[in-house]
């Protein structure tokens, strides 16, 4: 299952106002003249102002001082957050159910993530910290996870 959200349907949503050449008004300074530029072939985005940038998902962490479940959260009741997987329509409750499981995975990657970059060694020469290994030797399990994540419950 596959989670979508498009960059600039997130930042028109909450008021941030694309032009045509993918440039707007960074809403997390102050500013006359738009630095934050979309980037639809990675949906990203990239404040050269204050140097924020990252996904749909960082945008509505920051914008709201949200977590990453909080915010996914919200776009999903802002109705952003779409399946691309629909060959299954779970009951509700089955679907949310998935649904905390799918983002359970996702915040465990970013938790993965997070620790590969902050105990990644300077030097090739340089002992790698327990969390370092711990995080790369996690990454693929959890990656593998997420990419064969069920629509359906097995047994129902």
């Amino acid at each position: 299952m596959t989670y979508t959200v498009p960059m600039r349907d997130v930042l028109e949503r909450y008021g941030v106002a694309v032009n045509r050449a993918g440039y707007a008004l960074c809403p997390f300074h102050d500013e006359k003249t738009p630095s934050l530029k979309v980037y639809d072939k990675t949906n990203s985005y990239y404040c050269f102002g204050c140097g924020k940038g990252g996904d749909p998902v960082r945008f509505v962490r920051d914008l709201f001082g949200l977590s990453f479940r909080d915010a996914c959260a919200r776009l999903r009741s802002d109705r952003l957050l779409t399946g691309t997987a629909q060959a299954y329509k779970p009951p509700r409750e089955e679907n949310d159910r998935l649904f905390e499981r799918y983002l359970d995975l996702v915040q465990k990657q970013e938790d993965l993530l997070f620790l590969r970059r902050h105990y990644a060694p300077a030097r090739g020469d340089e002992t790698l910290h327990e969390a370092f290994v711990y995080a790369v030797r996690e990454l693929e399990s959890v990656r593998f996870d997420i990419l064969n994540f069920p629509m359906k419950e097995a047994g129902t």
